[in-house]
């Protein structure tokens, strides 16, 4: 995982690689190869290394919540939610979940739904300035309709 920090996704990959060779039943390393697409702009490679690390390890929260990233990044806002929803529902406190949950209902120009999802964050995580603009923002845009 440290070589993918420092930006060696190709690194990361080939060590990846090896670890689903020598162990196929291990979800974690689909999970960090779909990581690794994901940093490269692959999203289609990232959701198939994701959706098996789920098939492998259904109750893993992280997968969804990366494959929720994948999803949300081209544009299928729907299965996006679906998947923030899954972490959810393995992991109701999940603040990331929330947070980004708030996003694709932004996206959908469902605001009051977003608006929620971005309370729950900041509350979850008071010190998120990010889940605090979107707050403030939103509550701005509804106190003037």
């Amino acid at each position: 995982m440290l070589i993918m920090y420092k930006g060696l996704f190709d690194n990361a990959i080939e060590e990846y690689s090896i670890a689903v060779r020598l162990r196929p039943e291990y979800a974690g390393a689909y999970n960090n190869m779909g990581n690794a697409y994901m940093q490269k702009g692959f999203l289609d490679k990232a959701i198939e290394y994701y959706q098996t690390a789920l098939r492998l390890l259904p109750d893993n929260a992280e997968a969804y919540g990366n494959l929720g990233n994948s999803y949300l990044h081209k544009g299928l806002t729907d299965r996006a939610i679906e998947q923030y929803l899954a972490v959810l529902r393995l992991t109701p406190y999940n603040v990331d979940a929330h947070f980004n949950l708030g996003l694709a209902y932004l996206q959908k120009k469902e605001n009051d739904k977003a608006l929620r999802e971005f309370q729950t964050a900041l509350r979850l995580n008071p010190s998120s300035k990010e889940a605090a603009d979107y707050v403030r923002m939103l509550s701005e845009a509804h106190t003037r309709k």
